[in-house]
């Protein structure tokens, strides 16, 4: 029986929503170039008039389409009202703008990366796409896997390791599972399975042989035998506690009988079997983990992540005594 009849994976239709738009109404859009710098992310700008009929099928069509919306988490969206022509006409000047709708792109920093030319839904998707990749390739928030598939299945057989394969894309999803590989938590399980990468695509082979239906997707298979045996597979967003607990059920359905390995020295949250850890203890442990990489974060001067990250912990438990000390570090970042 091969992999791909072990498992089905459910696809989970995009929903049409809206665009988050910042600055609807406002001459001022200083505060969301300050929040895209802060926190990181490109701009998406959109020159509109709510007089214009093109402007509107803009809004009613492409602009809410489910895939649009989701590609569009990771900027900060601002809203360019041009009623009349005269209403931001300044902004307008500086980036050439002449007409609407008009769809720019820029960087955190707010230089201009180009101007989406085709306004239907493949053409804004594919500039959002671009430059999202574009910026998570640059940053150090991406696994170091290998996407060359061959290899993997070489090195895999060679250690006599379950070989991974990340399914991803530029989805806000995918970013939470990179993070959760870079997780400390996580590390030493990593170096018992051989990980590859592979960007997601519906209709490719790939996909299609493990009924792949979206991205993010770990997929963790045994190809030391004609056929694989899949180990696990696993969709969505993932946290770091989530990912390494997937990854320890993989390990062990590849061998049963292997004992954990000794802790790494610079793990703070150490292998152990599940059934000795209390949920209070994993929850302690793991905000501990998070701790440790806001702190890291804040050592190379990335406030704006660590932020991120401390805000998460205190959002996902915020009764647990051991928030308190990720609330007294988020107050000192937010000082700076």
């Amino acid at each position: 029986m091969t992999a791909a009849s072990l498992l089905l994976l459910l696809s989970t239709a995009a929903q049409d929503g809206s665009v988050d738009w910042k600055g609807r109404g406002s001459e001022s859009f200083v505060p969301y170039l300050d929040q895209a710098k802060k926190e990181e992310k490109p701009i998406f700008l959109y020159f509109a008039s709510e007089d214009d009929a093109a402007s509107r099928a803009l809004n009613e069509g492409p602009l809410r389409d489910g895939r649009v919306v989701e590609a569009s988490a990771g900027f900060v969206c601002i809203y360019v009202e041009r009623s009349g022509g005269k209403k931001n006409s300044d902004l307008a000047k500086n980036l050439k703008v002449d007409g609407w709708p008009t769809l720019i792109l820029c960087d955190a920093s707010g230089k201009t990366l180009g101007t989406i030319a085709t306004l239907d839904t493949d053409g804004i998707l594919k500039g959002l796409r671009a430059v999202a990749g574009n910026a998570a390739a640059k940053g150090p928030d991406r696994p170091a896997f290998t996407d060359n598939l061959s290899q993997g299945v070489k090195d895999s057989r060679g250690a006599r390791k379950p070989m991974g394969i990340y399914f991803y894309d530029d989805s806000p999803a995918s970013l939470s599972v990179d993070a959760a590989f870079l997780d400390p938590a996580v590390k030493p399980l990593l170096d018992r399975i051989v990980f590859t990468q592979h960007r997601y695509g519906k209709t490719e082979e790939l996909s299609t042989h493990f009924d792949v239906a979206h991205a993010p997707a770990i997929v963790v298979v045994d190809v030391s035998r004609t056929e694989e045996k899949l180990l696990l597979k696993v969709a969505g967003s993932r946290s770091a506690r989530e990912l390494r607990r997937d990854l320890e059920e993989a390990l062990a359905a590849h061998d049963p009988s292997a004992a954990a390995p000794a802790p790494d020295p610079g793990t703070i949250l150490p292998p152990a079997p599940r059934e000795k850890l209390s949920d209070d203890e994993i929850d302690r442990k793991f905000i501990q983990a998070r701790i440790a990489v806001a702190l890291d974060l804040a050592k190379r001067n990335l406030n704006a992540k660590a932020i991120d990250v401390l805000e998460d912990v205190v959002k996902t438990f915020p009764k647990h005594v051991g928030t308190l000390e990720a609330k007294k570090l988020l107050e000192e970042l937010r000082k700076k």
